[in-house]
């Protein structure tokens, strides 16, 4: 039965600082769903150290942001040393784990689900893709394995849009599109070291003979600097030419380009659903045997179903579309079809907050006890069919002045507060929250606002 779990970032392969950034934005709200389940959810090992894991594995540890470390490569001394540290845990979920941490994990008998940020990002909001060692969850997380049909019903909306708003570019016919990656990607991670253009220009110059022209598009977050002894290098084949600033999506909806190549991108993955053919010089970000999933690990009746814990109370956490990329910045080349005004996506941004913060409320709220709703406003009014069950009374100035009763509820002025002494009053409210704790201040009865809103 599982009772502790650990929720934690690949601890084997990434440095401590990346991973836990890379957690943090991913992983916060799988935690506190896990918690609503009444699990044990750590989200570090305590007194693990990846400088002695290395170490008594004979292995030098660089200073990379990276660094993988095989099977065939664990000593004894490191083999125990790891088990001595997991082995309080009845299950590990990780964070785009390595199949090197993967293979370290199955051969010391413990369980993991492995979560990835999936590489297909142009839908209405990014996804996840899952996989386990165990084959009971693997089986269970394809009951939520996400329809990859209506990715291309979302393409043709991108097309629509990108064809009535967007400065189009004009590509060659019979073009290829390079994608560049970062230079210290994990997903280009390959015998200690890590790959870029130029460990394949056989494979571009073959391209550049097989189509009209090959654009290679640099990668947004790569600096000139680093980029120019592969730019330099790559000059001298003919027929490619440097893309900056340019959209990747906007790229993939050219019909003249009808191929996409690279070293492991996540948009080689994408040119699929834009019907492209997609050449992939080291291999795809992720396994095919992983699961796409949206949306429903954003409840608890999912993470149940998966580990076979109970669920006394169904949770979901709101996720409206764009959810992720607004809270964590995971917007990429999308953003052309978002909003193009900061503050506009500020403001979205904060709805979205204040909306979770709401929901999160509602569900957190002690259901034993009774309450009497001060406003029967637009908060009130979504507050309502969530607390009408433990609602003795409702306090509106306009409203008790015309109404008696809400749905059967008492609508009273504030001098019939004092019949409700025992009830704790909810203010929804919140704009006039200093005018309404003034009208409460001989109010003996507790106070609850709304906390975010």
């Amino acid at each position: 039965m599982i009772q502790r779990i650990l929720i934690t970032y690949d601890f084997l392969s990434t440095s401590t600082q990346r991973g836990l950034i890379n957690q943090a934005n991913i992983f916060s709200i799988f935690v506190t769903l896990l918690k609503k389940l009444n699990l044990t959810v750590d989200t570090k090992i305590n007194n693990f150290s990846r400088e002695d894991f290395f170490s008594l594995n004979k292995i030098k540890l660089k200073n990379d942001l990276y660094q993988d470390i095989c099977l065939a490569d664990i000593t004894t001394q490191g083999r125990n040393y790891l088990v001595d540290k997991v082995k309080q845990y009845d299950i590990i979920i990780g964070c785009e784990l390595t199949s090197n941490t993967r293979d370290i994990l199955s051969d010391i008998d413990v369980i993991y689900i492995d979560i990835w940020l999936s590489p297909i990002r142009f839908y209405k909001d990014v996804m996840f893709e899952f996989s386990s060692n165990n084959m009971v969850i693997l089986e269970k997380l394809r009951n939520f394995k996400f329809d990859n049909r209506k990715l291309y019903k979302q393409v043709d909306s991108l097309r629509q849009h990108n064809h009535n708003f967007l400065t189009q570019f004009v590509a060659k016919p019979n073009s290829c599109l390079l994608i560049g990656q970062m230079l210290q990607d994990k997903s280009v991670l390959y015998n200690e070291r890590f790959l870029n253009f130029i460990d394949y220009e056989k494979n571009i110059k073959k391209l550049s003979q097989d189509f009209e022209r090959v654009y290679l598009l640099k990668h947004p977050y790569l600096n000139m600097q680093d980029f120019k002894p592969i730019q330099q290098q790559l000059e001298k084949i003919q027929n490619v030419v440097f893309l900056q600033n340019i959209n990747t999506y906007q790229l993939l909806l050219q019909p003249e380009i009808t191929c996409v190549a690279g070293i492991s991108s996540s948009v080689i993955s994408e040119s699929e659903y834009f019907n492209k053919k997609s050449i992939f010089f080291h291999k795809p970000v992720i396994d095919p045997e992983y699961i796409r999933i949206f949306k429903d690990y954003c409840s608890t009746e999912f993470w149940a179903s998966i580990l076979n814990v109970s669920n006394h109370n169904n949770i979901v956490y709101f996720m409206e579309d764009n959810f992720f990329r607004l809270k964590y910045g995971m917007s990429y080349s999308y953003e052309v079809f978002m909003p193009n005004d900061l503050s506009i996506k500020t403001d979205v941004k904060e709805k979205y907050v204040s909306l979770i913060n709401l929901y999160q409320f509602i569900q957190d709220l002690d259901r034993s006890q009774d309450y009497i709703l001060y406003g029967l406003g637009s908060v009130g009014m979504l507050l309502f069919p969530h607390i009408c069950d433990n609602l003795v009374a409702i306090v509106d100035k306009v409203k008790s002045e015309k109404i008696s009763e809400y749905k059967n509820i008492p609508v009273i002025p504030i001098t019939s507060i004092e019949n409700f002494s025992d009830s704790k009053i909810l203010i929804s409210a919140f704009l006039y929250n200093s005018e309404i704790l003034s009208d409460l201040q001989d109010i003996a009865n507790p106070i609850i606002i709304i906390e975010g809103l």
